[in-house]
């Protein structure tokens, strides 16, 4: 089963380079809709859609695949994230990553203050994997798109990749953080 990781657009909090909040708000304009455009035309018709229950991916999903047309799954949600870092300034969130916690970040099973570890992100990861080979064996789905988030989805493509969840930490902050993944960016995968 083909799988279309989409994540969601450009937001008000991202265009003022603050960290996220759970309720922020997409920015329509005509980057947007050009964007959204390209990825209807990467990806065509698919079976069905998923989508994360925060506000952002919802507007986006609503956008590419029409209002309402998709199912809310609630452990795709971005990951939790520590509340000393909303709304704040990415130089904010990269020192507190870096310097503060640059230790705490690579024990898996620490959590900062309002935030989630990243066992618990693993969890809800592991939970989504499980749920869509039960769709593909089940409802024989051939194309499914999830729009959602990118923190959560480079998450997904180790455990697609079958790498254990204890090396989730290194592998984020080393690697696939450095990645870039834009706002509507699709990157699609078999399952």
């Amino acid at each position: 089963m083909k799988v279309y990781l989409i994540r969601h657009a450009r937001t008000r909090d991202a265009e003022d380079l603050l960290t996220q909040r759970h309720v922020t708000p997409i920015v329509v304009d005509s980057e947007t809709l050009d964007k959204v455009e390209q990825v209807k035309n990467k990806i065509g018709e698919v079976d069905f859609v998923f989508c994360s229950p925060l506000q952002r991916a919802k507007e986006t999903a609503d956008l590419v695949f029409g209002k309402g047309n998709y199912k809310i799954l609630d452990f795709i949600e971005e990951y939790g994230t520590p509340k000393e870092i909303i709304g704040k300034p990415r130089k904010f969130a990269t020192d507190f990553w870096e310097v503060k916690h640059k230790k705490d970040k690579m024990d898996i099973n620490w959590t900062p203050a309002g935030g989630e570890s990243f066992a618990s992100i693993a969890n809800r990861v592991e939970r989504l994997y499980q749920f869509l080979l039960k769709e593909k064996k089940f409802k024989k789905y051939q194309k499914i798109a999830i729009v959602g988030h990118g923190t959560f989805f480079r998450h997904f493509l180790l455990r697609v990749s079958d790498v254990p969840w204890t090396k989730y930490a290194q592998l984020i902050f080393d690697v696939l953080r450095k990645l870039k993944w834009d706002n509507l960016q699709v990157v699609e995968v078999e399952i």
